[in-house]
């Protein structure tokens, strides 16, 4: 891109920023309490996509995958405690018990099973790596 090209989308950009066009203002104040509120609506929106996951799964039309994955996006958005990692844990321990219950009845698969495995390990490993750090 032309060095002129640059110049106009960073004069743009810096006007936005700076609050031309009805834009307000940031500061650096505004910033930590910005990141906060991102980061609380970032859980919020991972645990309503899990609720919907679990939802889908019970339903018949959900896949262990995406479940496991939301699951996970939750954890991490949680509280900085071990307790959304617990939660995942136990989320994925009765996703495994109940994949089996499924394919003893026809309706999953060992793939299924082993994917949920997986992921109850994971979720294991790190709860002992953590516990390991703060002893």
């Amino acid at each position: 891109m032309p060095k002129t090209a640059w110049t106009l989308i960073a004069t743009l950009t810096l006007g936005l920023v700076l609050g031309a066009g009805g834009y307000a203002t940031v500061t650096a104040q505004d910033a930590p309490d910005r990141g906060e509120a991102l980061q609380a609506e970032l859980a919020k929106t991972a645990a309503t996509c899990l609720e919907t996951m679990q939802r889908r799964l019970e339903a018949g039309s959900g896949s262990v995958e995406e479940y496991a994955r939301w699951s996970w996006r939750a954890a991490e958005t949680g509280d900085e405690s071990a307790e959304p990692f617990k939660a995942h844990l136990n989320r994925m321990r009765r996703l495994e018990a109940d994949m089996q219950k499924r394919v003893k009845a026809g309706a999953a698969t060992e793939a299924d099973v082993a994917f949920v495995r997986y992921h109850r390990l994971e979720a294991e490993l790190i709860l002992l790596d953590a516990s390991d750090e703060g002893d």
